[in-house]
C-alpha cells in the first residue's frame, strides 16, 4: 500500500509539473460542466485563482452567451463520444483582448468506458492567425498591383498618343480657331487620365523613382504651407519633428506625395474640424525592442506618424484600406487611389506602413523608412529649356502610333530621325548606317528584345552612344541602367515638349 501511495504522489507531481510547464492551456470538466482540472497558465488567463475556478462551471469565467455555446459543444462531444477540434474566440479578463484559441476536446471515460466529462488542450493561435491574414492581404495586394501595373502600361501608351497630338494641335491652331479649345480640352482630360495611371503605377510599384539621401524634416517644412492650404481653416496642423533626424533614401517628390495624400485623407475624416499631427523620430528595431507589428526587420528607421482626430475606421475598412479603388467616400469625392498610391510609394522606397484606427477616436498611420548613411544630395540643376537640334537619332518603339508621334515631334524640332519597330529591326537598320547616331531613344519593354538588350548590342559598335529610355512600366525602384553614363529616362505618357527637354538635357550633359 505504501508503494502505491508513493506511486500516486509521484504521478501527481508529474501531472502538476506537466500542467505548470506546458505552453498550451489544459483543462477538464465533468458531466455538469464543472472544472475538475486546469493548468496554472489557464487560471492566469482567466485572471482568477485556480482554487476559485475548480468546481465552478464555464459561467463563472465566461460571459453567458460564450459559456452557453461552449457547454453546448461539450454536450455534443459527451453525447456522441467523438473528439472535436474547434476554434473559439475568448477574451482574457487580464488583457481584455480577444484571443483565438485552437482547442482539441475529447470525452473523458472511466474504467467502465462511461463518459463522465471532457478533457481539452487549447493553444493560443492569435498571432498565427494575424500573420496568415497579413500574408493573404500581401498576396491580394501583389495580385491587384500586377493588374494595375499592366493596365497603366497599356493606358500610358494610348495617353502618350492622345496627349501628344493634342499638344501639337494646340501649338498649331490659333486661339481664335474653335478647334483650339477642343484640342485644349482633350489635352486637359488626357493629363487628368495620366495622373490616374501614375497613381496606379505608384500602387503597383512599377514607376521609376529617383531616390537620394534626404532629411524628412526638411521635406515636411518645405510643404507645410501647402499642407495648411490642403487642410483648410477647420483643421489645425501640428508638427513634432525630432532634432538630428537620420537621413533616409527616397524620391523627394514621391515622399511629399505620400504626406499630402495622408493629409487629404485626414482632412476628409474630420469634416467638422480637428487636429492633424505629423511627428518624426529615430527608431531602432532590435531583439530587445522589436516592432509591435512583427513585420519590420532589425535595423535603424525614421518613424513618421500621421495622426488625426477624425471619425476613425472599422476593422472591415482597415482590412481594405490600401486597395485601389476602395473608398468609403461618396461618388465623385475620390478615386479610391490615394491610399493605394501611398502604399505603393512607401513599399517601393523599401519602407513599411501600418494604420491603427478606432471608430470615433481617429486614425494613426505609421511609416518606417530605413536609415541611410550618406551625405545630403546636392540641389537639382534647373531644367533645360526647349531647344531644337540637328543630331541623328534612332527611335525604337513597338507601338506604331507612339513611334509615329515621337518621330513627327522630333523632325519638327529639326532632328534627323531614323525609326525602327523592334530591337531586331533597329540592329538591322544600324548595320546599314554609314555614320553613327548620337542618341538612341528606345522603349524599355518590347517583345522579343528589350531596350536594355538592344543598348548592350549597339554599344559594342557605338560605345559612346547616348540613350534615352522611355517606358510606362518599369520594375526596379531605381533601375541600374540609369546609373550608366550617357543615359536618361522619360516616363510615359509624355508631351512632345517634355521629350524635347529630356533629349537636349541628355545631349548637353558632359560624359
Amino acid at each position: 500500500r505504501k508503494q502505491a501511495e508513493e506511486a500516486l504522489r509521484a504521478s501527481e507531481r508529474l501531472m502538476n509539473n506537466f500542467l505548470e510547464n506546458i505552453p498550451s492551456y489544459v483543462f477538464a470538466t465533468d458531466r455538469q460542466h464543472r472544472y475538475i482540472l486546469l493548468s496554472n497558465n489557464l487560471a492566469q488567463f482567466y485572471g482568477k485563482p485556480k482554487e476559485e475556478i475548480l468546481g465552478k462551471t464555464h459561467h463563472h469565467v465566461f460571459p453567458k452567451d460564450l459559456a452557453d455555446a461552449i457547454q453546448a459543444t461539450n454536450e455534443q462531444i459527451m453525447t456522441s463520444g467523438i473528439s472535436q477540434h474547434i476554434e473559439e474566440v475568448v477574451e482574457s479578463t487580464v488583457g481584455g483582448v480577444p484571443r483565438v484559441m485552437s482547442v482539441n476536446k475529447s470525452p473523458l471515460r472511466d474504467e467502465k468506458g462511461q463518459i463522465y466529462g471532457i478533457s481539452g488542450v487549447a493553444t493560443d493561435v492569435t498571432e498565427h492567425k494575424r500573420l496568415e491574414a497579413q500574408f493573404r492581404q500581401a498576396q491580394k495586394m501583389d495580385a491587384v498591383g500586377r493588374l494595375a501595373g499592366g493596365v497603366a502600361h497599356d493606358f500610358n501608351n494610348l495617353l502618350t498618343v492622345i496627349n501628344g497630338y493634342s499638344a501639337l494641335l494646340t501649338d498649331r491652331l490659333s486661339q481664335d480657331d474653335p478647334r483650339h479649345e477642343m484640342a485644349v480640352e482633350t489635352l486637359q482630360a488626357g493629363e487628368r487620365a495620366s495622373e490616374l495611371t501614375k497613381q496606379l503605377l505608384a500602387f503597383s510599384r512599377k514607376q521609376v523613382l529617383m531616390p537620394q539621401p534626404l532629411n524628412f524634416n526638411d521635406s515636411l517644412r518645405l510643404i507645410s504651407s501647402m499642407l495648411d492650404r490642403l487642410l483648410g481653416e477647420e483643421v489645425m496642423l501640428a508638427m513634432d519633428l525630432a532634432p538630428d533626424l537620420w537621413l533616409i533614401n527616397g524620391d523627394k517628390g514621391q515622399l511629399n506625395q505620400v504626406t499630402m495624400n495622408l493629409a487629404i485623407n485626414a482632412r476628409d475624416a474630420m469634416p467638422n474640424g480637428g487636429t492633424l499631427t505629423i511627428a518624426t523620430r529615430n527608431l531602432s528595431v532590435t531583439p530587445e525592442w522589436p516592432d509591435r507589428y512583427g513585420m519590420i526587420p532589425q535595423g535603424d528607421y525614421v518613424h513618421v506618424s500621421v495622426l488625426d482626430t477624425g471619425h476613425g475606421m472599422s476593422p472591415e475598412t482597415l482590412s481594405h484600406l490600401f486597395e485601389p479603388f476602395y473608398t468609403t467616400k461618396e461618388v465623385g469625392q475620390g478615386t479610391g487611389l490615394g491610399l493605394a498610391t501611398v502604399y505603393g510609394i512607401v513599399k517601393q522606397s523599401q519602407g513599411y506602413i501600418f494604420a491603427d484606427s478606432t471608430l470615433d477616436q481617429g486614425t494613426t498611420f505609421h511609416l518606417f523608412y530605413p536609415r541611410v548613411i550618406a551625405a545630403m544630395a546636392a540641389a537639382a540643376a534647373p531644367p533645360v529649356v526647349h531647344k531644337k537640334g540637328s543630331e541623328r537619332l534612332l527611335v525604337v518603339e513597338d507601338q506604331d502610333s507612339v513611334r509615329a508621334l515621337i518621330v513627327q515631334a522630333l523632325k519638327q524640332d529639326g532632328y534627323h530621325v531614323i525609326e525602327a519597330a523592334s530591337g531586331e529591326d533597329a540592329l538591322r537598320t544600324a548595320a546599314l548606317l554609314s555614320e553613327p547616331i548620337q542618341v538612341l531613344i528606345t522603349d524599355v519593354i518590347m517583345p522579343h528584345m528589350s531596350g536594355l538588350v538592344l543598348v548592350e548590342r549597339l554599344r559594342v559598335t557605338w560605345p559612346g552612344i547616348r540613350v534615352l529610355y522611355m517606358s510606362g512600366y518599369v520594375d526596379p525602384s531605381k533601375p541600374a541602367f540609369l546609373d550608366e553614363p550617357g543615359t536618361a529616362f522619360i516616363q510615359k505618357p509624355f508631351l512632345p515638349d517634355h521629350l524635347a527637354r529630356h533629349l537636349r538635357d541628355l545631349l548637353e550633359k558632359s560624359l
